[in-house]
């Protein structure tokens, strides 16, 4: 059951078209979360801020009314709306949306992309080839340590192992040896 969002309460309509750069209509959603807890004023109802989200049509186009983030009867009033684009190449951002705009397209509030001017980064063949080149030899080097690092836990396997013989038969001559007395006497057990 869907109950209607508030007369009182100024809606704007958010519109959006996504396409690819060859002109191809994107599929996915775009997803609205409110940023707050909405309280209106008059009616004492409680919007809770959870994601409306939409799915882009055939076109990558898509329609959805929200409140107004200045709205008056809203408490608190200059919220804003978290964006996700959600599909590849996405991006997630915060947009305001007053109620003088009765309709706002999202490409006219969405942040604009960065550009520091380099453009997409291509490498030329022989670039690549030398970039394999060096991972093969970072990964030739890998394998060279992994070989000495076994070679290190066998190493030092065998230490443990001999340290242990060692340690016990030190023990032994320890025991032999805390069980004689002053007098030259061997005693049955004494502890040092």
């Amino acid at each position: 059951m869907i109950v209607a969002i508030p007369a009182n309460l100024s809606l704007v309509t958010v519109t959006g078209t996504y396409i690819d750069i060859s002109g191809v209509p994107i599929a996915g959603q775009v997803k609205f979360t409110p940023r707050a807890v909405l309280r209106n004023v008059t009616s004492n109802v409680i919007l809770v801020n959870s994601t409306i989200v939409v799915t882009l049509d055939a076109n990558g186009a898509f329609s959805q009314q929200l409140v107004a983030t200045d709205d008056n009867d809203a408490s608190p009033v200059n919220f804003t709306y978290f964006v996700e684009e959600a599909f590849v190449g996405g991006r997630s951002f915060d947009i305001l949306l007053p109620a003088a705009n009765a309709t706002v397209d999202l490409a006219d509030v969405s942040p604009a992309v960065s550009n520091d001017g380099t453009g997409a980064l291509y490498i030329s063949a022989a670039e690549f080839n030398d970039y394999e080149a060096r991972l093969t030899v970072v990964e030739g080097k890998a394998g060279a340590v992994e070989t000495y690092l076994a070679s290190l836990q066998s190493a030092l396997a065998t230490a443990i192992a001999n340290s242990n013989s060692a340690r016990n038969l030190v023990n032994s001559y320890v025991t032999s040896i805390g069980n004689i007395g002053d007098n030259g006497i061997l005693y049955p057990s004494r502890a040092f």
